[in-house]
This record gives structure tokens, C-alpha cells and sequence, in this order.
């Protein structure tokens, strides 16, 4: 099921923390807050329901930014809405990048299913 279809501003994974040096700790910048939370809205827009694990994900984008750098927002994002229970049960990974230039809107979908095992019925 298709849970994700955005033009948003792409976070990358590479600014992800920022750094307090009075207490030494990371900590999760704005920017990927605002990201990962543009995929939670959008979820709920769309009624998104929770998926039964294994799971299979589908990532397309047309972005500027590495094609590594989004992917832990986007399933920290799946697991915080609760689409999926664990990322840890996300066992088939797809990703798809379309090159855009620096400075254009970012496009994003994302597909999220349960994965047929070889113990499973599925046919």
C-alpha cells in the first residue's frame, strides 16, 4: 500500500544530530524533526493503517541528496506513526533515485507491505 506521496525538502541523514558541547550528547536537529514529521502527516492524511511484519518497503525519490541520506527518517517515521512495529522487521529494502538538481523540491513515495515468506500460504 502506498503510504507516502510528497514534494517536500529532503533530510539528510548527514546533519542528522547536532552536537551540544555543554552536556556532550547528540541530539536530533529541526530539520530532520520537520522531515520526519512531514511523513507522519502526510500518513495520517492518508489514513494509513499498521501493516502485519515481515515487511517489504519501496522507496522512490527525485532528490538532490544521497540516496542513503533518508531512509532512517523515513522508517523511523513508519515505526513512530506505527505502520510498521519494528524497522528491525523490515527484511526487503528497494530504493530508487531519480538525480534533480540542488535547490529543486524533492519528490518522495514510499510503499510498505507485508513480505511473503517461504513459510508462508502466499501465492
Amino acid at each position: 500500500m502506498k503510504i507516502v506521496d510528497l514534494d517536500l525538502k529532503m533530510s539528510s541523514i548527514n546533519q542528522r544530530y547536532g552536537f551540544n558541547p555543554k552536556t556532550g550528547k547528540l541530539f536530533n536537529n529541526s530539520e530532520y524533526k520537520q522531515f520526519k514529521e512531514a511523513l507522519k502527516q502526510d500518513m495520517a492524511q492518508r489514513h494509513v493503517k499498521p501493516v502485519e511484519s515481515p515487511y517489504y518497503v519501496d522507496i522512490y525519490m527525485e532528490t538532490y541528496v544521497d540516496i542513503d541520506a533518508p531512509i532512517k527518517a523515513i522508517l523511523d517515521a513508519m515505526e513512530s506513526y506505527g505502520v510498521i512495529d519494528n524497522d528491525k522487521n523490515v527484511l526487503q529494502l528497494s530504493v530508487q533515485k531519480r538525480q534533480i538538481g540542488k535547490g529543486k523540491k524533492s519528490k518522495l513515495q514510499i510503499v510498505v507491505d507485508t513480505l511473503c515468506t517461504c513459510d508462508d500460504d502466499c501465492i
